[in-house]
Formats: C-alpha cells, structure tokens, sequence
C-alpha cells in the first residue's frame, strides 16, 4: 500500500474491482492490471507448470543453471491467448536477468558476456548493461551518502561487485 501511496500512476493501471489489488503468498504474487494483463512472481521451485511470455529472474546467479533449462525454458513456451484466437504473430519469449555482478566463475557472467556480445554485433534479440552505483543516485534512487557508507564498511572487492558491477575473479 505504502508503494501505490507513493506512486499514484501504478495504482491507476492496478484493476480496482477486486477487493486486493495485489495477492500475495509466500511463494506466489499475483497483480492484475486494468486491460486484463497479469503480471505474477513465483520463487523458481513453484514455477514449474505455468506459462509466461516475459520472465524477469532477479538475483540470477543465485538460480541454479540447470533450472534455466528444467524450469524456466518450458515456461516460455508459450503464445499469447489473443494471438493464438486470431491468429496473428507473437513476439518471442524472453528472459531479463538482473543482479549485481557475482564471481567470473559463475555461470551468469558468461550468460552477461555471450549476451554483450551478440548486442555489440546487432543482434537486437540481445541487450546487456551494467550500472553502477553512480547511477542510482544520479536519478535519485538512493542517497550518495548510503554508498558512501556501504563502501566504509565492505571489502573492496564485495563494493565493487554489489554496488559498482565489476565481475571478479574467483
């Protein structure tokens, strides 16, 4: 609620005409947008079965490589309902992995590395950024000073990873 309080435009696209605009388990969350889209989250052991055609894993190398393949690519393997009733082209699956950079010996940062690649030759299935801390307080996400004291308190190598996205060796 604090979330909609704050952003008034978000809540305006949330369907009003159920008595939660949000439902969520432990394991499961469920938003339910005006024009009937849905957008839902599930820890990985709980997706197996369901379908989507955008999936967003956050914290992706903490996700087991072989999941990627077991769970996550059968989930994409779908096509959008009114695409399917008439007949007309779907846009291809996709997967958005985000972190903070992790160890080079990580089976993401060659996932991150091959993607940059395919990008840099215009392969437009393909895109891969890093952003570092820099970049949040620039556009006012987080104070300069909680870096600042994130940085006092961290080894210099863990700074660099989790805020300032440096891959490093292991």
């Amino acid at each position: 609620q604090d979330y909609f309080i704050r952003n008034p435009e978000i809540m305006r696209e949330i369907q009003a005409d159920s008595h939660r605009a949000v439902q969520l388990s432990r394991n499961k969350g469920i938003c339910t947008l005006k024009n009937g889209s849905k957008i839902e989250s599930f820890s990985v052991g709980t997706m197996r079965g369901n379908r989507a055609k955008i999936v967003v894993i956050d914290e992706s190398p903490e996700v087991k490589a072989d999941d990627l393949d077991a769970v996550i690519a059968p989930v994409k393997n779908t096509k959008r309902d009114i695409c399917h009733q008439r007949g007309i082209a779907d846009y291809p699956s996709k997967t958005v992995s985000i972190t903070s950079a992790c160890l080079k010996s990580n089976y993401f940062y060659a996932m991150f590395v091959q993607a940059l690649r395919e990008f840099a030759h215009g392969n437009p299935s393909n895109f891969a950024c890093a952003l570092d801390y820099k970049s949040a307080a620039r556009v006012g996400i987080t104070d300069m000073e909680f870096f600042l004291k994130e940085q006092k308190k961290m080894p210099e190598a863990k700074f660099a990873m989790e805020y300032g996205s440096f891959f490093v060796g292991a």
